[in-house]
């Protein structure tokens, strides 16, 4: 299968900026997927794409590479390899920046359902760059 590229940003004739996001709803979480893709939906956000994988512990730590270092890493990275995650792509067309609107809903998310620091629910790319890496280990 070919790398899917899931980032774009592209004015149409209105300047209405098209884009993509990448979120992993974390493992354990799985029964919460419809929630969160409602929420996102509620949002402005169009389901595109999903895929449930359990990740390996290489995938892992490609996914948190930014985290090495880090005490927590190696848990985490353990905690996302420990069962099924569900990667999801959206499609966000409106104003604003889609990774700061992305980020206070993942918060709101992470209160609703999250349980604690790691076991937060959603995971979610924080820059174009993370996305293509992040959503190439699910697409």
């Amino acid at each position: 299968m070919k790398p899917l590229k899931v980032y774009l940003e592209t004015p149409n004739q209105d300047g209405v900026i098209s884009k993509d996001i990448f979120v992993v709803v974390k493992p354990g979480f799985e029964e919460k997927a419809p929630a969160i893709i409602d929420l996102f939906a509620k949002q402005g956000f169009r389901f595109k794409q999903m895929r449930t994988k359990y990740l390996t512990m290489n995938e892992a730590k490609r996914m948190y590479y930014m985290h090495k270092g880090e005490d927590f890493y190696y848990s985490l990275c353990k905690y996302m390899s420990s069962g099924p995650c569900i990667g999801i792509i959206f499609e966000y067309t409106g104003e604003g920046k889609v990774f700061k609107i992305v980020d206070e809903l993942k918060d709101k998310i992470r209160k609703k359902f999250g349980e604690d620091d790691m076991r937060n629910c959603l995971h979610s790319s924080d820059s174009p760059e993370n996305m293509e890496k992040e959503s190439s280990i699910f697409f």
